[in-house]
Protein backbone atom coordinates (compact mmCIF):
# COMPACT_ATOMS: atom_id res chain seq x y z
CA UNK A 1 0.00 0.00 0.00
CA UNK A 2 2.73 2.15 0.79
CA UNK A 3 4.61 1.58 -2.31
CA UNK A 4 1.40 2.24 -4.23
CA UNK A 5 1.09 5.46 -2.62
CA UNK A 6 4.82 6.23 -3.13
CA UNK A 7 4.55 5.32 -6.80
CA UNK A 8 1.28 7.75 -7.52
CA UNK A 9 3.15 10.40 -5.51
CA UNK A 10 6.19 9.85 -7.64
CA UNK A 11 3.92 9.52 -11.31
CA UNK A 12 2.00 12.69 -9.87
CA UNK A 13 5.44 15.06 -9.25
CA UNK A 14 6.91 13.86 -12.76
CA UNK A 15 3.60 15.16 -14.67
CA UNK A 16 4.24 18.51 -16.33
CA UNK A 17 2.50 21.41 -14.19
CA UNK A 18 0.77 22.53 -17.23
CA UNK A 19 -1.12 19.60 -17.54
CA UNK A 20 -2.09 19.30 -13.54
CA UNK A 21 -2.81 22.73 -14.11
CA UNK A 22 -5.42 22.17 -16.92
CA UNK A 23 -6.98 18.58 -15.04
CA UNK A 24 -7.69 21.02 -12.00
CA UNK A 25 -9.64 23.25 -13.96
CA UNK A 26 -11.41 21.25 -16.11
CA UNK A 27 -12.80 19.09 -12.50
CA UNK A 28 -12.91 22.44 -10.56
CA UNK A 29 -15.15 23.89 -13.60
CA UNK A 30 -17.62 20.51 -14.43
CA UNK A 31 -18.25 20.56 -9.81
CA UNK A 32 -20.12 23.24 -10.31
CA UNK A 33 -21.73 22.97 -14.00
CA UNK A 34 -22.53 19.24 -13.48
CA UNK A 35 -22.71 19.26 -9.88
CA UNK A 36 -20.06 16.31 -9.71
CA UNK A 37 -18.59 17.94 -6.56
CA UNK A 38 -21.35 16.23 -4.78
CA UNK A 39 -20.34 12.76 -5.79
CA UNK A 40 -16.37 13.64 -5.81
CA UNK A 41 -15.70 17.21 -3.54
CA UNK A 42 -13.86 19.42 -5.41
CA UNK A 43 -11.42 19.29 -1.90
CA UNK A 44 -9.70 15.97 -2.91
CA UNK A 45 -8.78 17.22 -6.94
CA UNK A 46 -7.04 20.36 -5.07
CA UNK A 47 -4.89 18.47 -2.66
CA UNK A 48 -3.92 15.66 -5.17
CA UNK A 49 -3.10 18.67 -7.58
CA UNK A 50 -1.13 20.38 -4.67
CA UNK A 51 0.42 16.99 -3.88
CA UNK A 52 2.88 17.47 -7.55
CA UNK A 53 4.16 20.79 -6.54
CA UNK A 54 7.31 20.63 -5.99
CA UNK A 55 8.96 23.94 -6.69
CA UNK A 56 7.97 27.57 -6.28
CA UNK A 57 6.96 27.98 -9.68
CA UNK A 58 4.70 25.14 -9.95
CA UNK A 59 2.16 26.22 -7.00
CA UNK A 60 1.10 29.79 -8.89
CA UNK A 61 0.43 27.74 -11.99
CA UNK A 62 -1.94 25.08 -10.15
CA UNK A 63 -3.37 27.60 -8.61
CA UNK A 64 -4.60 29.18 -11.51
CA UNK A 65 -6.02 26.28 -12.70
CA UNK A 66 -8.03 26.07 -9.87
CA UNK A 67 -8.90 29.42 -9.36
CA UNK A 68 -9.85 29.44 -12.99
CA UNK A 69 -11.84 26.50 -12.67
CA UNK A 70 -14.21 28.33 -10.15
CA UNK A 71 -14.53 30.83 -12.42
CA UNK A 72 -16.18 28.79 -15.11
CA UNK A 73 -17.97 26.77 -12.91
CA UNK A 74 -19.39 30.17 -10.99
CA UNK A 75 -20.61 31.98 -14.07
CA UNK A 76 -21.27 28.37 -16.42
CA UNK A 77 -23.07 27.11 -13.71
CA UNK A 78 -25.28 30.17 -13.29
CA UNK A 79 -26.01 30.37 -16.44
CA UNK A 80 -27.05 27.04 -16.72
CA UNK A 81 -29.19 27.77 -13.66
CA UNK A 82 -31.13 30.51 -15.46
CA UNK A 83 -31.55 28.39 -19.19
CA UNK A 84 -32.24 24.60 -17.46
CA UNK A 85 -32.62 25.08 -13.74
CA UNK A 86 -35.35 23.36 -12.92
CA UNK A 87 -34.74 19.75 -15.33
CA UNK A 88 -31.51 20.03 -13.33
CA UNK A 89 -33.01 19.89 -9.82
CA UNK A 90 -35.26 17.13 -10.76
CA UNK A 91 -32.92 15.34 -12.97
CA UNK A 92 -31.78 12.15 -11.35
CA UNK A 93 -28.58 13.62 -10.13
CA UNK A 94 -30.79 16.51 -8.62
CA UNK A 95 -33.10 13.71 -6.75
CA UNK A 96 -30.26 11.48 -5.25
CA UNK A 97 -28.98 15.17 -3.97
CA UNK A 98 -32.34 15.24 -1.54
CA UNK A 99 -34.16 18.74 -1.04
CA UNK A 100 -32.49 19.20 2.33
CA UNK A 101 -29.20 19.93 0.60
CA UNK A 102 -31.22 21.81 -1.81
CA UNK A 103 -32.71 23.69 0.68
CA UNK A 104 -29.70 24.49 2.66
CA UNK A 105 -27.96 26.20 -0.22
CA UNK A 106 -31.09 28.12 -1.04
CA UNK A 107 -30.93 29.28 2.85
CA UNK A 108 -27.03 30.52 1.94
CA UNK A 109 -27.87 32.05 -0.78
CA UNK A 110 -30.53 34.05 0.64
CA UNK A 111 -28.30 35.21 3.21
CA UNK A 112 -25.17 37.75 2.95
CA UNK A 113 -22.37 37.55 0.52
CA UNK A 114 -19.99 35.80 3.14
CA UNK A 115 -22.04 32.78 3.59
CA UNK A 116 -21.48 32.00 -0.39
CA UNK A 117 -18.09 32.21 0.08
CA UNK A 118 -17.87 30.12 3.21
CA UNK A 119 -19.87 27.20 0.82
CA UNK A 120 -16.60 26.68 -0.91
CA UNK A 121 -15.33 24.78 2.47
CA UNK A 122 -18.24 22.82 2.53
CA UNK A 123 -18.34 19.78 1.00
CA UNK A 124 -21.05 19.41 -2.10
CA UNK A 125 -22.97 22.27 -0.81
CA UNK A 126 -20.75 24.62 -3.45
CA UNK A 127 -21.46 22.59 -5.90
CA UNK A 128 -24.94 23.32 -5.84
CA UNK A 129 -24.53 27.10 -5.42
CA UNK A 130 -23.92 28.38 -9.13
CA UNK A 131 -26.78 26.40 -10.57
CA UNK A 132 -29.45 27.13 -7.84
CA UNK A 133 -28.28 31.26 -8.07
CA UNK A 134 -28.81 31.36 -11.77
CA UNK A 135 -32.59 29.45 -10.55
CA UNK A 136 -33.15 31.91 -8.15
CA UNK A 137 -32.16 34.70 -10.45
CA UNK A 138 -29.73 36.13 -8.18
CA UNK A 139 -27.62 38.68 -9.53
CA UNK A 140 -24.69 36.96 -11.63
CA UNK A 141 -22.33 40.27 -10.34
CA UNK A 142 -23.20 39.61 -6.59
CA UNK A 143 -22.64 35.81 -6.75
CA UNK A 144 -19.88 35.89 -8.89
CA UNK A 145 -17.74 38.03 -6.58
CA UNK A 146 -18.30 36.16 -3.60
CA UNK A 147 -18.03 32.89 -5.12
CA UNK A 148 -14.57 34.22 -6.72
CA UNK A 149 -13.65 35.29 -3.54
CA UNK A 150 -14.62 32.58 -2.00
CA UNK A 151 -13.04 29.62 -4.13
CA UNK A 152 -9.58 31.73 -4.47
CA UNK A 153 -9.10 31.55 -0.69
CA UNK A 154 -10.16 27.66 -0.94
CA UNK A 155 -8.36 27.11 -3.98
CA UNK A 156 -5.26 28.62 -2.37
CA UNK A 157 -5.33 26.83 1.03
CA UNK A 158 -6.20 23.46 -0.23
CA UNK A 159 -3.45 23.31 -2.78
CA UNK A 160 -1.33 24.80 -0.20
CA UNK A 161 -2.47 21.47 2.24
CA UNK A 162 -1.30 19.25 -0.70
CA UNK A 163 1.76 20.69 -1.16
CA UNK A 164 2.99 20.63 2.25
CA UNK A 165 1.63 16.69 2.69
CA UNK A 166 3.23 15.81 -0.80
CA UNK A 167 6.69 17.59 0.07
CA UNK A 168 6.36 15.91 3.34
CA UNK A 169 5.53 12.38 1.92
CA UNK A 170 8.45 12.32 -0.64
CA UNK A 171 11.07 12.95 2.57
CA UNK A 172 9.31 10.66 5.04
CA UNK A 173 8.78 7.49 2.26
CA UNK A 174 7.25 5.47 5.96
CA UNK A 175 5.15 8.06 6.97
CA UNK A 176 2.64 8.37 3.79
CA UNK A 177 -0.27 6.94 5.25
CA UNK A 178 -0.08 9.07 8.47
CA UNK A 179 0.25 11.94 6.35
CA UNK A 180 -2.52 11.42 4.22
CA UNK A 181 -4.69 10.68 7.34
CA UNK A 182 -3.50 13.81 8.57
CA UNK A 183 -4.54 15.62 5.34
CA UNK A 184 -7.94 13.95 5.68
CA UNK A 185 -8.52 15.26 9.26
CA UNK A 186 -7.45 18.75 8.51
CA UNK A 187 -10.08 18.89 5.52
CA UNK A 188 -12.43 17.24 7.12
CA UNK A 189 -12.33 19.42 10.41
CA UNK A 190 -12.32 22.91 8.26
CA UNK A 191 -15.46 21.40 6.19
CA UNK A 192 -17.06 20.15 9.44
CA UNK A 193 -16.06 23.72 11.24
CA UNK A 194 -17.27 25.88 8.80
CA UNK A 195 -20.67 23.94 7.75
CA UNK A 196 -21.50 24.36 11.63
CA UNK A 197 -21.09 28.43 11.00
CA UNK A 198 -22.76 28.01 7.70
CA UNK A 199 -25.72 26.38 9.81
CA UNK A 200 -25.75 28.82 12.62
CA UNK A 201 -25.68 32.08 10.37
Amino acid sequence: MLDAVDQLLDWLTDQSPYLVAAVTLLYVALEGMLLIGVIVPGDLSLIIAGTTVDTLAEGPLVVAGGVGGVAVSAFSGHWIGRRFGPRVRASRLGRWVGDEKWKQAEEVLHGSGWLIALTYFVPGLNALTPVLAGILAMPRRRFGLWAMAGGTIWVVGYVALGALAGEAARRNEGLIMPIAAGVALVAATIGFVVSRVVERR
